[in-house]
Protein backbone atom coordinates (compact mmCIF):
# COMPACT_ATOMS: atom_id res chain seq x y z
CA UNK A 1 0.00 0.00 0.00
CA UNK A 2 1.44 3.37 -0.90
CA UNK A 3 1.69 6.29 1.53
CA UNK A 4 -1.04 8.08 -0.41
CA UNK A 5 -3.49 5.23 0.19
CA UNK A 6 -2.62 5.13 3.88
CA UNK A 7 -3.26 8.84 4.23
CA UNK A 8 -6.58 8.58 2.39
CA UNK A 9 -7.70 5.72 4.63
CA UNK A 10 -6.71 7.76 7.69
CA UNK A 11 -8.59 10.81 6.43
CA UNK A 12 -11.71 8.72 5.87
CA UNK A 13 -11.40 7.20 9.31
CA UNK A 14 -11.06 10.59 10.98
CA UNK A 15 -14.02 11.94 9.01
CA UNK A 16 -16.11 8.99 10.18
CA UNK A 17 -15.07 9.56 13.80
CA UNK A 18 -15.96 13.24 13.52
CA UNK A 19 -19.45 12.32 12.34
CA UNK A 20 -19.84 9.89 15.22
CA UNK A 21 -18.75 12.49 17.73
CA UNK A 22 -21.28 14.97 16.34
CA UNK A 23 -24.01 12.37 16.59
CA UNK A 24 -23.09 11.62 20.21
CA UNK A 25 -24.09 15.19 21.15
CA UNK A 26 -27.75 14.28 20.49
CA UNK A 27 -27.76 11.11 22.61
CA UNK A 28 -29.47 11.53 26.03
CA UNK A 29 -27.11 11.49 29.03
CA UNK A 30 -28.53 8.17 30.29
CA UNK A 31 -27.33 6.27 27.22
CA UNK A 32 -23.73 5.45 26.38
CA UNK A 33 -21.85 4.51 23.25
CA UNK A 34 -18.60 2.57 23.34
CA UNK A 35 -16.23 2.57 20.40
CA UNK A 36 -13.48 -0.01 20.02
CA UNK A 37 -11.08 0.53 17.16
CA UNK A 38 -8.50 -2.21 16.73
CA UNK A 39 -6.03 -3.21 14.16
CA UNK A 40 -5.77 -6.94 14.73
CA UNK A 41 -4.55 -7.72 11.26
CA UNK A 42 -2.78 -11.06 11.26
CA UNK A 43 -0.14 -12.32 8.89
CA UNK A 44 -1.78 -14.30 6.11
CA UNK A 45 -0.82 -16.10 2.94
CA UNK A 46 -2.93 -17.81 0.30
CA UNK A 47 -2.21 -19.76 -2.87
CA UNK A 48 -4.25 -21.00 -5.79
CA UNK A 49 -2.73 -23.09 -8.56
CA UNK A 50 -4.82 -23.78 -11.65
CA UNK A 51 -8.48 -24.50 -11.02
CA UNK A 52 -7.92 -24.55 -7.25
CA UNK A 53 -9.76 -26.48 -4.57
CA UNK A 54 -9.65 -30.26 -4.90
CA UNK A 55 -9.24 -29.96 -8.66
CA UNK A 56 -5.82 -30.84 -10.04
CA UNK A 57 -4.97 -28.97 -13.23
CA UNK A 58 -3.38 -31.02 -16.00
CA UNK A 59 -0.68 -30.05 -18.47
CA UNK A 60 -0.36 -32.35 -21.49
CA UNK A 61 2.24 -32.81 -24.21
CA UNK A 62 1.65 -35.00 -27.25
CA UNK A 63 4.87 -36.17 -28.84
CA UNK A 64 4.47 -37.58 -32.37
CA UNK A 65 6.50 -40.76 -32.81
CA UNK A 66 8.36 -39.21 -35.74
CA UNK A 67 9.52 -36.32 -33.54
CA UNK A 68 10.38 -38.28 -30.38
CA UNK A 69 13.68 -37.08 -28.90
CA UNK A 70 14.57 -34.80 -31.82
CA UNK A 71 15.28 -31.82 -29.53
CA UNK A 72 12.36 -29.73 -30.75
CA UNK A 73 10.62 -28.43 -27.61
CA UNK A 74 6.87 -28.95 -27.37
CA UNK A 75 4.69 -26.33 -25.68
CA UNK A 76 1.56 -27.28 -23.79
CA UNK A 77 -1.67 -25.69 -24.89
CA UNK A 78 -2.86 -25.58 -21.27
CA UNK A 79 -1.44 -22.64 -19.31
CA UNK A 80 -1.77 -22.73 -15.52
CA UNK A 81 -2.54 -19.66 -13.42
CA UNK A 82 -0.86 -19.21 -10.05
CA UNK A 83 -2.25 -16.68 -7.58
CA UNK A 84 -0.44 -15.77 -4.39
CA UNK A 85 -1.27 -13.31 -1.64
CA UNK A 86 0.79 -12.35 1.39
CA UNK A 87 0.13 -9.93 4.22
CA UNK A 88 2.16 -9.21 7.33
CA UNK A 89 1.17 -7.35 10.44
CA UNK A 90 1.68 -3.57 10.56
CA UNK A 91 5.37 -2.74 10.76
CA UNK A 92 6.39 -6.39 10.44
CA UNK A 93 6.72 -7.41 6.76
CA UNK A 94 6.76 -11.10 5.89
CA UNK A 95 8.68 -12.82 3.09
CA UNK A 96 6.83 -15.56 1.22
CA UNK A 97 8.64 -18.38 -0.56
CA UNK A 98 7.12 -20.18 -3.54
CA UNK A 99 8.66 -23.62 -4.01
CA UNK A 100 7.96 -26.74 -6.05
CA UNK A 101 8.33 -30.46 -5.38
CA UNK A 102 9.04 -32.18 -8.70
CA UNK A 103 10.70 -35.21 -7.08
CA UNK A 104 8.03 -36.98 -5.02
CA UNK A 105 5.63 -37.83 -7.91
CA UNK A 106 7.87 -38.42 -10.98
CA UNK A 107 6.71 -38.69 -14.59
CA UNK A 108 6.12 -42.44 -15.01
CA UNK A 109 4.31 -44.58 -17.57
CA UNK A 110 2.35 -47.81 -16.97
CA UNK A 111 5.51 -49.91 -17.59
CA UNK A 112 7.49 -48.05 -14.90
CA UNK A 113 9.59 -46.00 -17.33
CA UNK A 114 10.29 -42.45 -16.16
CA UNK A 115 11.08 -39.04 -17.62
CA UNK A 116 12.90 -36.42 -15.55
CA UNK A 117 10.87 -33.37 -14.57
CA UNK A 118 13.99 -31.36 -15.39
CA UNK A 119 12.88 -31.69 -19.04
CA UNK A 120 9.87 -29.49 -18.20
CA UNK A 121 10.35 -25.71 -18.19
CA UNK A 122 8.03 -22.71 -17.98
CA UNK A 123 7.68 -19.06 -18.83
CA UNK A 124 5.34 -16.65 -17.06
CA UNK A 125 3.10 -14.25 -18.96
CA UNK A 126 3.49 -11.37 -16.47
CA UNK A 127 7.06 -12.14 -15.45
CA UNK A 128 6.24 -12.10 -11.73
CA UNK A 129 7.44 -15.67 -11.43
CA UNK A 130 10.82 -16.03 -13.12
CA UNK A 131 11.13 -18.52 -16.01
CA UNK A 132 12.87 -21.77 -15.22
CA UNK A 133 12.85 -25.56 -15.30
CA UNK A 134 12.08 -28.10 -12.61
CA UNK A 135 15.16 -29.60 -10.99
CA UNK A 136 13.79 -32.90 -9.60
CA UNK A 137 14.07 -31.57 -6.04
CA UNK A 138 11.56 -31.59 -3.18
CA UNK A 139 11.99 -27.88 -2.35
CA UNK A 140 13.03 -25.95 -5.44
CA UNK A 141 12.64 -22.24 -4.71
CA UNK A 142 10.89 -20.53 -7.62
CA UNK A 143 10.40 -17.01 -6.23
CA UNK A 144 10.16 -14.89 -3.08
CA UNK A 145 7.82 -11.98 -2.44
CA UNK A 146 7.66 -9.38 0.34
CA UNK A 147 4.37 -8.48 2.04
CA UNK A 148 1.98 -6.98 1.32
CA UNK A 149 1.58 -8.29 -2.19
CA UNK A 150 -0.79 -10.07 -4.56
CA UNK A 151 0.85 -12.00 -7.35
CA UNK A 152 -0.92 -13.48 -10.33
CA UNK A 153 0.87 -15.11 -13.23
CA UNK A 154 0.08 -17.59 -15.96
CA UNK A 155 2.70 -20.26 -16.58
CA UNK A 156 3.12 -21.92 -19.96
CA UNK A 157 5.06 -25.18 -19.88
CA UNK A 158 7.38 -26.77 -22.44
CA UNK A 159 8.83 -30.27 -22.75
CA UNK A 160 12.47 -30.31 -23.95
CA UNK A 161 11.97 -33.50 -26.04
CA UNK A 162 15.66 -34.38 -26.00
CA UNK A 163 15.33 -38.01 -24.88
CA UNK A 164 14.34 -41.06 -26.86
CA UNK A 165 11.88 -42.66 -24.45
CA UNK A 166 9.63 -45.67 -24.36
CA UNK A 167 6.15 -45.16 -25.76
CA UNK A 168 3.32 -44.48 -23.38
CA UNK A 169 1.56 -41.86 -21.36
CA UNK A 170 3.68 -40.44 -18.57
CA UNK A 171 1.90 -39.02 -15.53
CA UNK A 172 3.41 -37.14 -12.63
CA UNK A 173 2.65 -34.26 -10.30
CA UNK A 174 4.37 -31.13 -9.16
CA UNK A 175 3.29 -29.80 -5.78
CA UNK A 176 3.66 -26.06 -5.21
CA UNK A 177 4.16 -24.74 -1.68
CA UNK A 178 3.71 -21.11 -0.60
CA UNK A 179 5.20 -20.49 2.82
CA UNK A 180 6.13 -17.60 5.08
CA UNK A 181 8.56 -18.89 7.71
Amino acid sequence: MSNTNILKAGALLFTGLSVCVLQMVWIPASEAVTFNIRNNAKSQISIRVGAGGKNVSTVEFTVPVTELGNGTPLTSSTPIEIRLAIRGTAGNPVTGILSADSFTHPLTNSNGNTLPFSDISWVASNGNIPPGAFNNDTKQILATFQSPDRISDILTFSYANTLGTAAGTYNGSVVYTWSAP
